[in-house]
């Protein structure tokens, strides 16, 4: 039987100087710093839920997390479902545990100077929507109600090195400032009074789910709203953003956005005259 010679560290041969150059050109590039964001999110019940007997809860939920791996969630529970308000809160409390356990996986994806493969975009988008549906089965479980009495939209906004995976579920409307520039992400959703809005509930298919991914590189800012706060923020037909919005985003950059800044807006009657009297939820993160 031949030998076979084993060379040691010292008998392997040099790498020649086109052997270095190729290992240099095939190098992954580095990753993009990690950006520190900043924001908080709050909702506040609208005049609408307040003049019913009895009156209705706050249906809308909203989270942030800031940091450098920043999340943003929304979620509005269906006006006819009476206990909507749990299933918004199951959402957005629930899948942050999901994804911030899950972290890694979403890292690998949002990191990588190349995009992922529309097979694992649709994968990592639709998983949390399939989650969700199983919170609020359980929940309906534990309440002995149907889930439908659950149902609720959800926009969710998930950050990462090279890109931000989106997902929504619904109506609401999810707004990005890139290069200096407010922007509409997705398609306008539909009212739950034109029977067209989509809902987290038995019913929902994945051609349902919206999802998509933006570029970090320029992106300073994120927001996330219910349709209750889109009426004075985005006008869905034009694709206009208010102004408004981004003030809220650079007192964020600053560190200067709170709860207390956002409740003010909400319940300032000026503004919201001749408007539904919906629930309203904002969700705001920015970055320098």
């Amino acid at each position: 039987m031949k030998k076979i010679r084993r060379l040691t560290s010292r008998q392997q041969p040099r790498p020649t100087w086109r052997t270095r150059q190729r290992a240099r050109n095939t190098a992954p590039a580095p990753l993009p710093p990690l950006a520190n964001w900043q924001g908080c999110a709050a909702t506040l019940v609208g005049s609408r839920h307040l003049k019913q007997q009895p009156p209705q809860p706050c249906q809308d939920a909203a989270l942030v997390v800031a940091g450098p791996r920043p999340l943003i969630l929304v979620a509005d529970g269906a006006g006819s479902a009476a206990l909507s308000h749990h299933g918004s809160q199951a959402l957005v409390y629930g899948l942050r545990r999901l994804l911030e356990t899950l972290g890694d996986d979403y890292a690998a994806a949002l990191d990588a100077p190349l995009p992922p493969s529309a097979h694992l975009l649709q994968k990592l988008a639709l998983r949390p929507v399939k989650h969700g549906m199983g919170l609020l089965q359980d929940l309906a479980a534990s309440l002995h109600h149907d889930t439908a009495m659950l149902r609720s939209t959800l926009i969710v906004a998930i950050g990462g090195r090279s890109r931000w995976l989106w997902i929504r579920v619904g109506d609401g409307a999810l707004v990005i400032e890139q290069a200096g520039q407010l922007q509409l992400i997705g398609a306008a959703g539909k009212g739950e009074y034109a029977n067209q809005t989509c809902f987290i509930d038995e019913q929902l298919q994945p051609q349902d789910v919206q999802f998509g991914v933006f570029d970090s590189a320029g992106l300073s800012g994120v927001a996330a709203m219910s349709d209750g706060a889109a009426e004075r923020l985005v006008q869905l037909q034009s694709d206009a953003v208010a102004s408004r919005l981004g003030e809220f985003m650079q007192q964020a950059r600053a560190g200067q956005l709170g709860t207390l800044q956002l409740h003010q807006f909400f319940a300032d009657a000026g503004v919201w005259q001749r408007t539904t009297g919906d629930d309203r939820a904002l969700a705001v993160l920015a970055s320098a």
